[in-house]
């Protein structure tokens, strides 16, 4: 099974992840701007579509929260959204799966990948499109626990200090024989 992450934005991220016996190994990974997507998808996918078993495109959904649009969303052109419409008209037309993942799944990838999730950081698309790959990976039932714990990517950060969570958090990941 091969497992493409997006990330959509200005910047992209893409991760591009094979499982093989309930291992998840990232292959390539990238920084992308919107029109390398749009020749990624028409050169490498459409005009290509190597891959002869199943595929699958995870990407991060975006919503446009009313609490929010005051002040992050204002003067917005709504590119991720375009660029979210090409990933999915693309799986369309291979007849690849399509799933969104809202930005709150992020966290819990990240803690499958044995990393540890920092709100507002900059710079990190790839890191956030191998984390919703995973996170796939794991609500599938695609990988093993004990598996997903040994994904060490150099791509992925490690965790640098105590594991913080908000309140709000979708999941609070702890590693088997840890007490909370």
């Amino acid at each position: 099974m091969i497992i493409f992450g997006f990330d959509p934005g200005q910047s992209t991220g893409y991760c591009e992840v094979i499982v093989e016996d309930k291992h998840f190994k990232p292959v390539n990974a990238a920084i992308m701007q919107p029109d390398e997507v749009l020749n990624f998808c028409y050169e490498e996918l459409l005009n290509e579509d190597p891959y002869e078993e199943d595929v699958v495109i995870v990407c991060e959904d975006y919503i446009i929260n009313p609490k929010v649009y005051h002040y992050s969303h204002q003067g917005d052109s709504g590119l991720a959204l375009r660029l979210i419409g090409m990933l999915q008209l693309t799986a369309h037309t291979l007849g690849w799966q399509f799933r969104l993942q809202m930005p709150t799944c992020k966290p819990a990838g990240y803690g499958f990948l044995g990393s540890r999730y920092e709100r507002d950081k900059k710079g990190r698309h790839i890191q956030d499109a191998t984390a919703h790959a995973m996170y796939y990976c794991m609500m599938e039932r695609i990988v093993d626990i004990e598996v997903s714990q040994m994904v060490q990517s150099k791509d992925v950060p490690k965790p640098s200090g105590p594991r913080k969570f908000r309140k709000e958090s979708v999941a609070v990941w702890h590693k088997p024989g840890k007490e909370s």
